[in-house]
């Protein structure tokens, strides 16, 4: 058993009739020349051929077109179905990487606010060493200041200048680029250095002062000892 053939388009069926309403057209033409000239026309038969073909070419094409409005229905159908699924997978997939992102950044919160609790306790443990040597060298008349950088208002505000420096950097084209809702920071320009070189250079006149004063008192020490022998 053949195949079936594949339904002809309402395209070339139009088309066919165009070419069977021009024969049509030429017959009838012809018949009217017969007529007129008083012989018989052959073509008779002919004519009732084309009518009742382009008859059956006018439901031909009503049923193609349905045919074809229906096809387009299902093909416009599956592409929605198809655009459904994108709409889901894309909505899945951002939502994912979305929270991934979330549970990355509470981490790294958690941790920035753990290593924020390690600063505070080793800065601490720093003015107290500063506090140490100033006792220590005082004890020896020898001027030193207090750690005030130390100290919790000006270490406070350091590294609150910090950590804005970075923040600001969250959206650095935004007319709000010091806040994000309710959490508000210091606008300020991003740091041309690293918090590091920031804070050495702001403990380095305490420490250096200390630094050279202890190197005096360890001279004069040595002195000592050397006389006493």
């Amino acid at each position: 058993m053949s195949a079936r053939k594949s339904p002809i388009s309402s395209t070339n069926l139009r088309q066919q009739k165009v070419q069977a309403e021009a024969r049509l057209e030429a017959l009838r033409h012809d018949q009217v020349d017969a007529i007129e000239e008083g012989r018989d026309f052959q073509h008779n038969n002919e004519i009732l051929v084309v009518n009742e073909r382009l008859a059956a070419l006018d439901k031909a094409i009503a049923r193609a077109e349905r045919r074809e409005a229906a096809e387009e229905a299902r093909l416009e159908r599956a592409a929605q179905r198809d655009e459904v699924r994108r709409q889901q997978e894309a909505l899945t997939t951002a939502e994912l990487t979305y929270l991934d992102l979330l549970t990355e950044t509470e981490k790294t919160a958690s941790e920035l606010v753990r290593l924020l609790q390690s600063v505070h306790a080793q800065s601490g443990e720093l003015y107290r060493a500063g506090i140490g040597a100033r006792d220590f060298l005082r004890r020896h008349d020898q001027a030193s200041d207090e750690p005030n950088e130390m100290s919790g208002p000006n270490l406070d505000n350091r590294l609150s200048h910090y950590l804005s420096s970075t923040l600001c950097g969250l959206r650095p084209t935004s007319n709000d680029s010091d806040r994000l809702g309710q959490i508000v920071w210091q606008s300020v320009r991003p740091m041309s250095t690293s918090w590091v070189e920031a804070e050495r250079r702001a403990l380095s006149g305490n420490k250096n002062q200390k630094l050279r004063a202890l190197d005096r008192v360890f001279a004069g020490l040595q002195e000592s000892s050397d006389d006493t022998e």
